[in-house]
């Protein structure tokens, strides 16, 4: 989850206009619950070992 994290603080600095941002980490929010609902492990969003989702777990 650190590179999330680095992408968001990249994001904050580049962005100056407050609609925008809210609006554009909205989005980011939502994709990212619909990343985990479709996970198996909510706590990551990860699935690392699921034969359903080849193209995350593919080895």
């Amino acid at each position: 989850m650190g590179y999330i994290v680095a992408l968001d603080n990249l994001f904050l600095l580049k962005t100056k206009n407050s609609d925008n941002m809210k609006k554009w980490l909205f989005l980011f929010g939502m994709s990212l619950l619909v990343l985990m609902a479709y996970s198996q492990n909510p706590v990551t969003g990860i699935v690392l070992d699921d034969k359903d989702m080849p193209m995350i777990g593919a080895n």
